[in-house]
């Protein structure tokens, strides 16, 4: 049954087929499995759960299904955003991209072909069934993402979620309440928290090298296209300004500033179709006062200036993902 916790291997000696190795898969990586064989007109159980991972792995050597150097990824969403990742992907040595999967088999095919994939589909959780992977990469848009992710975990399958990871808190907590009780990793795949630029500013900040932060400025915008039907300004696709930019304000000015947030003030413009166009916020942290603003309407020199009282920190982003950061006197 699916929720069994003790196999029993009975017999001296088992032969499995093909299939029957894939339907016991499962009930390897999750029971506690126990030998019983007759010795001298009496049984003999052995415990054996030490044992599992090495069936697992001769089962997939012998099938050669995977290689088990290799973390494997499984890209969900054929998207811009997907081949940036899977470029970064070939560039790390023992991971890969093992498969791309779409709503469309037909964008799935071209990306597969486009990045040298062995396999594509056009089933979300045909992929997730047949592959397996280590861990899954989200890259649709952020209305899916909390039905894609729920998918994986409860799959048991860790998961990187492009921002913004959910469409609000009750998505979040439902998620990371499934993946606590599974044990699954979940993870916002927030990219500008492991920039080199981010993390020198920080351990700039948190050495004290501009001591204590005063200010805090930072601005991030650009001029998307204005069509209800796309992904910035349906509100169906998760659209809008906080959930595609704002994001990044948010996610790094708190990330810097690890202070106690005493209070904060939100407000937006909004489009016809309904979605957040112009974003501006002020938090008063224990220490800073921080202003943020994101626009999707209009272009804004992307940075984050950082006032110290010995120092100013200045963070410069650049549209092609990289960045650059300096200390001012």
């Amino acid at each position: 049954r699916p929720d069994t916790r003790l196999f029993l291997m009975c017999g001296t000696d088992m032969v499995l087929t093909f299939d029957q190795w894939y339907r016991f898969e499962d009930i390897f990586k999750m029971a506690d499995i126990v030998y019983i064989r007759r010795e001298n007109d009496r049984l003999i159980t052995e415990q054996i759960k030490s044992k599992t991972e090495e069936y697992i792995n001769k089962y997939n050597l012998l099938f050669g299904r995977i290689d088990m150097n290799v973390f494997r990824f499984g890209i969900m969403g054929a998207g811009g955003i997907a081949n940036k990742f899977c470029e970064a992907v070939s560039l790390l040595d023992n991971c890969e991209v093992c498969a791309i999967s779409s709503k469309s088999c037909d964008r799935a095919k071209n990306f597969a072909a486009k990045h040298g994939l062995n396999k594509y589909y056009g089933s979300y959780i045909e992929m997730l069934e047949a592959e397996k992977p280590d861990c899954v990469y989200i890259a649709v848009t952020p209305n899916d993402h909390y039905r894609l992710t729920m998918m994986c975990v409860e799959r048991g399958i860790p998961v990187l979620c492009e921002k913004a990871m959910f469409q609000n808190s009750d998505e979040a907590k439902k998620v990371f309440e499934v993946a606590a009780r599974n044990k699954v990793f979940v993870m916002e795949a927030m990219w500008s928290r492991f920039l080199p630029a981010v993390n020198k500013a920080k351990m700039w900040i948190d050495n004290g090298e501009i001591g204590i932060p005063e200010i805090s400025q930072f601005s991030i915008g650009f001029k998307a296209a204005e069509d209800n039907s796309n992904r910035f300004f349906n509100p169906l696709l998760g659209g809008g300004a906080s959930k595609d930019i704002t994001v990044y304000a948010y996610e790094i000015t708190t990330y810097l500033i690890e202070q106690e947030i005493k209070n904060m003030n939100v407000s937006a413009t909004w489009s016809d179709s309904g979605v957040d166009t112009n974003n501006h916020i002020s938090i008063d942290f224990e220490h800073t006062l921080a202003d943020l603003a994101a626009s999707i309407m209009t272009s804004i020199d992307d940075k984050m200036i950082i006032y110290g009282k010995r120092n100013v920190n200045v963070r410069k982003f650049q549209k092609n993902g990289a960045s650059k950061s300096g200390s001012l006197p």
